[in-house]
């Protein structure tokens, strides 16, 4: 049986477990924190609050659906981000969602507006149901509307 110790990282100061034993490895968190420290300081490029681009910890991104996303803190060198409406949707619940169950929805349709009053809570089910609705009544209004 492996017993662990606790350690400091030496790049960026988290406590991590290491194997009891192992004194002369296991200086660094992560591959990341040993890269960084072994690099030259010009390559060592720092993430979240202190880097040189940082904007706030506010971030909209195509990639992702188009959601605005907030900074969340960073684990073992790696940023972290949540989307906004989550994390919303979370503190008016006072718990986390239910991942696999539970889904955040816009009901105006505007992906960056986050307040309380926009955002409804619902089963992954009743969302698909929701959306496909929605799309059935834009039908509705804008093609079969304009054949009469």
């Amino acid at each position: 049986m492996v017993t662990f110790r606790s350690s400091v990282c030496q790049q960026c100061k988290m406590e991590f477990s290491r194997p009891l034993g192992r004194t002369g490895f296991m200086k660094y968190c992560s591959q990341r924190c040993s890269g960084f420290a072994s690099s030259p300081p010009r390559y060592s490029v720092p993430c979240g609050e202190r880097h040189p681009n940082w904007k706030g910890g506010r971030v909209t991104s195509g990639a992702r659906g188009g959601y605005l996303r907030v900074y969340a803190g960073s684990d073992r060198g790696k940023t972290k981000y949540k989307f906004g409406h989550v994390m919303v949707a979370e503190k008016a619940l006072g718990r986390s969602l239910n991942k696999p169950d539970e889904v955040v929805h816009h009901i105006d349709g505007d992906k960056l507006n986050n307040s309380n009053s926009n955002l409804l809570i619902c089963s992954r089910s009743y969302h698909l149901w929701l959306h496909k609705r929605m799309a059935d009544a834009w039908v509705e209004e804008h093609i079969r509307a304009k054949r009469i």
